[in-house]
């Protein structure tokens, strides 16, 4: 007798999906024996369960993209890339600057590299994401158990209104071999800059470490596993202090910016204060 098998099924389609990806799909299995027809429910089961797992996989893309573009799009350009070449004698809006000293003692290799820097209006509460300057590779730095680790030096610069402001949150990224490391951190930084004021902030060090009790705020998510383990901001948090770094941070930034030669920026971080 000649035996056959073949599938028949029904699809709706997403309604606003510009690639017409089947949703539900509505499968029988046709067994032809013989004479004889058997229409199968068997696979139906499995198959639906393959489509939904397709359709949760599609939806959580999208969202992801639609959570991480907008953040994207939004970020101002640093303040020193603003100025346009115009001396800044001349510059009539407010400009800050302050440098960003990274390091990791969990995975020396994942050196953090910063890539969005979040400051609060602590008056209005309004969020402001700015990109993170250049960087340069640091000299080193000394782990507190004696141990010699890479380290990166985040240039900074923001424009601003007259206003105080609260440094809230600085991410970014690590990269070693087949593993990329994310990582957020908060903090609670505040200063004050005035109309027209040209301030340099200061320093912040940080230095990931293991965790001392869990009470600690974390790096950075656990997921993907493998990679946030690599890293150590799946386990890990930062040891950060401020620090007025003038004379060195200066030579950076004017070797980089060759524009803030001619001026002198205020140096205020003794006014910077960590606040609740």
């Amino acid at each position: 007798m000649l035996y056959s098998e073949k599938f028949s099924y029904s699809e709706s389609i997403y309604p606003f999906n510009s690639e017409n990806l089947p949703i539900n799909v509505n499968l029988k299995k046709i067994i032809q024996y013989g004479d004889n027809t058997h229409i199968s429910n068997q696979s139906v089961t499995h198959m639906n369960k393959e489509m939904n797992m397709k359709k949760s996989t599609i939806a959580s893309i999208v969202l992801l993209a639609l959570l991480i573009l907008p953040g994207c799009q939004t970020l101002t350009k640093p303040g020193l890339t603003l100025v346009n070449n115009e001396s800044l004698a001349n510059y009539e809006k407010s400009l800050v600057l302050f440098s960003i000293d990274s390091s990791n003692s969990i995975s020396n290799g994942h050196t953090p590299r910063v890539g969005q820097i979040v400051l609060e209006d602590k008056s209005t509460k309004q969020l402001y994401k700015f990109q993170p300057g250049q960087h340069k590779k640091g000299a080193g730095v000394v782990s507190p158990d004696g141990k010699s680790l890479n380290n990166q030096i985040c240039l900074a610069s923001m424009e601003l209104e007259p206003g105080t402001y609260r440094i809230k949150q600085i991410t970014g990224t690590s990269f070693a071999i087949l593993t990329v490391g994310n990582f957020s951190f908060n903090f609670k930084y505040d200063f004050e800059v005035k109309s027209g004021q040209k301030v340099y902030l200061g320093r912040l060090k940080m230095m990931l470490r293991k965790k001392i009790n869990k009470e600690e705020q974390s790096a950075g998510g656990v997921f993907p596993l493998i990679d946030q383990a690599a890293s150590g901001y799946g386990s890990g948090t930062f040891e950060y202090s401020w620090t007025d770094n003038n004379a060195e941070d200066m030579a950076l930034y004017k070797e980089t910016y060759p524009i803030t030669e001619t001026i002198t920026f205020e140096d205020i971080s003794q006014n910077v204060t960590e606040g609740m």
